[in-house]
């Protein structure tokens, strides 16, 4: 299991596997989600590759309870992706 520690301005140096296995690079934005004793790191995905699983409805249009039921759908989707373990789809 990889290491890190955390210096007094509280920067962490990610490892390089843990780099890899995130697909994260330079520039790129984490999210982080503290739970009981541990937290969770994933990448925070980029307008680009939202709006490319969005792309499907394009020129759609949806009554506003489908349009809704639809954004609920794509978030828990997008949850279940970005999850340690989870699909990784984008």
């Amino acid at each position: 299991m990889p290491k890190a520690r955390v210096t007094s301005k509280g920067q962490v140096t990610i490892p390089a596997e843990v780099r890899k296995a995130l697909g994260v690079g330079p520039g790129d934005d984490l999210v982080f989600e503290a739970k009981a004793g541990y937290a969770v790191v994933r990448k925070r995905k980029t307008i680009e590759e939202v709006a490319g699983r969005l792309r499907k409805y394009a020129g759609r249009r949806l009554d506003p309870e489908a349009e809704k039921e639809a954004v609920g759908r794509y978030l828990r989707e997008l949850d279940e992706a970005t999850k340690p373990g989870g699909s990784r789809a984008s």
